[in-house]
């Protein structure tokens, strides 16, 4: 059986309008949770920064009974977030996590790296709305964020151990 002409044409529309709506759909996606070079970059350099950091100060406990660290490095994922979008702060939180726990322990303690990359992940998607922190209240709401960010991302660690 033959198609038709019209068949043709109807079915070619329907392929450019399939193919319109998914680059329009494509468009819509906020720059910050695309990952090109410039992210793959940023996620490179913050995993590194990060496990470094972790691996150089994971000596710095507050508490040895508590199990409590003073982990300067965490600043990394939460600021490539806040400036590279989600994504990046959560590899650079998992990834970076994870090999500083492997350097510094031999050991990969995958709650807290998944509470590292959450730690990134909520300054990336505060940063979706507000793009400039040029007044207080910008620099008072991103610190906020930061702070929920960070209860998020930790949460009650020893019940899942």
């Amino acid at each position: 059986m033959a198609i038709h002409g019209s068949k043709k044409l109807r079915i070619g529309s329907i392929m450019r309008q399939k193919e319109l709506t998914i680059k329009a759909a494509s468009e819509r996606i906020s720059p910050r949770w695309r990952i090109g070079r410039r992210e793959v970059v940023a996620m490179v350099i913050g995993t590194l920064l990060y496990a470094g950091i972790s691996w150089l100060t994971n000596f710095m406990r507050l508490a040895d009974t508590l199990e409590v660290d003073l982990r300067p490095g965490i600043a990394v994922p939460i600021v490539f977030g806040f400036v590279y979008g989600p994504a990046v702060g959560l590899v650079i939180g998992f990834v970076g996590n994870t090999l500083g726990d492997l350097a510094s322990f031999q050991a990969w303690f995958w709650n807290w790296s998944l509470g590292n990359g959450i730690m990134g992940l909520v300054p990336g998607l505060f940063a979706l709305y507000w793009r400039s922190y040029r007044s207080l209240g910008d620099h008072v709401r991103a610190f906020v964020v930061t702070v929920f960010g960070i209860v998020v991302g930790m949460g009650d660690r020893k019940s899942v151990v």
